[in-house]
């Protein structure tokens, strides 16, 4: 059942790889031809007396500037290549690592910029990365996680008209609680108490409730914690998780106990 959640959302992600790498893609060949023209326009210029020394210096300037947007642009198909790369792998295997919340809602979005654009959704963090919480265990199936969750908030806002969905962030009693909210129709109360015991779903036959209930097995298995919905006051449904926390010697980091593999 891991393995072919994993594979659906790996599915999900690569069917949007193509539309996440098409913009950089067209912002480089556009910025290679630019730089091109530039250095056509220096050699034609070469033997013209009129063309002075500060002429080629701003010609070398704006040369620099496309380039620099090369560079821009090729960071950002690293960072989408390395996060489908890591939910390539096997679910059963460990990778355990440390690494920042902001990272984990980072490569999130990254792999979700599809499916949310697609769809006239907008992702807002509200998270105060100044905190400099930190967890441990494997990244790649936190994302899972995360991807689920902001998957499922697409859906339900999607039904009326797209919009905000918002990551949020809280840390109390020594529990971080991250989830994910959104401000669509909602989850009927008879379903939302049946999350992630059962495979229930509120999306009919286009869902199968394997999401929700795969990923508390993981957030229970591998990070000790567990995973709650609840009826978003401003309409819709937030729904997220509670990982324990344990202070340690990493400096101001909170860092999070991976638990037993599944």
């Amino acid at each position: 059942m891991l393995e072919h959640e994993r594979f659906a959302f790996l599915g999900q992600m690569i069917g949007g790889l193509a539309h996440n790498l098409k913009t950089p893609i067209m912002s480089i060949s556009g910025c290679i031809a630019a730089a091109d023209g530039l250095i056509d326009e220096c050699l034609q210029s070469l033997d013209d007396p009129v063309v002075t020394a500060d002429d080629y210096r701003e010609i070398y300037g704006e040369i620099r500037d496309w380039l620099g947007k090369v560079q821009d642009a090729s960071a950002y198909m690293s960072d989408i290549i390395t996060a489908i790369k890591g939910q390539a792998t096997n679910v059963s295997a460990s990778e355990e690592s440390v690494f920042t919340l902001d990272e984990l809602i980072k490569r999130t979005t990254l792999l979700m910029r599809h499916e949310l654009v697609s769809s006239g959704c907008t992702l807002i963090p509200e998270c105060d990365t100044r905190k400099n919480i930190t967890l441990r265990g494997d990244i790649n199936n936190l994302i899972q996680v995360m991807g689920n969750l902001i998957s499922n908030a697409i859906y339900a806002q999607k039904q009326v008209g797209g919009g905000n969905i918002i990551i949020g962030m809280n840390e109390e009693d020594g529990q971080l609680m991250l989830y994910v909210k959104d401000t669509g129709t909602g989850i009927p109360e008879n379903v939302r108490k049946r999350l992630f015991k059962e495979m229930v779903t509120s999306k009919g036959t286009q869902g199968s409730g394997l999401g929700l209930y795969i990923s508390n097995a993981v957030v229970r298995g591998k990070f000790g914690g567990s995973m709650w919905a609840e009826e978003n006051p401003g309409g819709g449904t937030i729904i997220g998780m509670t990982i324990p926390l344990d202070e340690t010697n990493h400096g101001r980091a909170n860092v999070v106990k991976g638990g037993d593999a599944l």
